[in-house]
């Protein structure tokens, strides 16, 4: 790895790099794009410059940060179908992204029921246990995690935050 030159004041290098670290769920590939690319600012990087250039690479759709993988893995992992209220076939990806979606648009840690409750308003499920099962496989592959109650949300709130955003769930992702 190259050591990039990043121009920030001595009294900010503390602060600017607890940021990055926080913004970037302290995971390194992710970490060095955002220095990579603060390394290329002729002005000095404050906290804003960072916020900013996050938010220009979330919304960004050369996806240099390949976040449309956690999109596109749903469907090669999360193969089958299950069937509606009215027998119909629905593909289990499907579902799936219904959970994220629904999870990633709450503020707060989402219940079984929260889950069911968000899933029913948009499909016709009637087989709860779909939705229970989903989501531990949805935790054991790290898109969630669970807290003590059994209430879940996002695992990594930067994948959180570009969920929202690549499928248009919030305005601009803020």
């Amino acid at each position: 790895m190259s050591k990039e030159k990043v121009n920030i004041a001595p009294d900010r290098i503390d602060a600017i790099a607890n940021q990055i670290a926080m913004q970037t769920d302290c995971v390194p590939f992710y970490i060095e794009r955002v220095v990579s690319r603060l390394a290329e600012q002729d002005e000095p990087v404050v906290e804003s410059s960072v916020d900013k250039m996050i938010h220009r690479q979330l919304v960004d759709d050369k996806d240099d940060w390949e976040m449309n993988h956690f999109r596109e893995r749903v469907e090669i992992y999360y193969k089958g179908k299950v069937r509606d209220a009215s027998g119909r076939e629905l593909e289990r990806h499907v579902v799936s992204r219904r959970i994220l979606d629904h999870i990633a648009c709450e503020d707060r840690p989402q219940s079984i029921d929260d889950v069911w409750a968000g899933v029913m308003s948009k499909m016709a499920l009637d087989d709860r246990d779909v939705v229970i099962e989903l989501l531990s496989l949805l935790a054991q592959d790290h898109y969630l995690i669970a807290d003590d109650s059994k209430r879940y949300s996002f695992r990594f709130p930067l994948i959180r935050r570009w969920w929202l955003i690549a499928h248009g769930l919030t305005q601009g992702g803020k």
